[in-house]
């Protein structure tokens, strides 16, 4: 594999005199080129493509980058780097194809952005197909209503012991959402006198 620091270098002395139509166009071209392949590349493939993308994103016009977010997760395949800077992003045009329907973002990322990041950015989150443990103990943990009883309602959520005890905490003042949790099949039983004495206080 080339060096990354000089292949990065010349790259970027290359787009450095390339207009941002002429960077967009090398962006979707890119793109498509990547889209053709993606299920068949290897992981030193997929590290050249990475550089790519990271260097024609840049001061990339925003219409640009919410179609490379919206075409790259669609693939479920992508470069990790690329993938994750587009997660990150704070413009949720932008971040929320990739966390929405991206299913191979790593874990870590995801939970990383749940706790640092805004609403949009956890309602993103929560749209998941299927969501981890460590995903809803981190979206829960930011004690928004709308988020916990949007984990609560979604049958892909995976939701730890810890994180029932926490829904339980914020369910003393939201009736709704102990409604909810009371109907979740894997509720711990051990909590269920809890739940039930939430329901019963008027």
């Amino acid at each position: 594999m080339p060096d990354v620091q000089s292949l990065t270098a010349e790259l970027n002395t290359v787009l450095t005199a390339a207009s941002v139509s002429r960077r967009t166009t090398m962006l979707q071209q890119v793109t498509v080129l990547f889209r053709e392949g993606a299920a068949t590349y290897t992981n030193e493939q997929l590290a050249l493509f990475d550089i790519v993308f990271t260097a024609l994103s840049r001061n990339i016009e925003r219409p640009a980058l919410i179609e490379l977010s919206s075409r790259l997760a669609a693939t479920n395949i992508a470069p990790p780097e690329i993938v994750k800077w587009l997660a990150c992003h704070d413009d949720i045009a932008v971040a929320g194809p990739i966390l929405k329907g991206f299913d191979a973002l790593v874990d870590d990322d995801v939970v990383e952005i749940g706790k640092k990041k805004g609403a949009a950015h956890l309602v993103a989150i929560a749209d998941r197909q299927s969501i981890s443990e460590p995903i809803t103990d981190a979206l829960i943990g930011r004690g928004v209503p709308e988020i916990s009883r949007k984990i609560v309602a979604h049958q892909g959520a995976r939701i730890s012991h810890v994180g029932f005890v926490k829904l339980l905490n914020a369910a003393k003042s939201d009736r709704q959402l102990a409604e909810m949790i009371a109907g979740r099949a894997d509720f711990p039983a051990e909590l269920q006198p809890f739940i039930k004495m939430v329901l019963e206080a008027e």
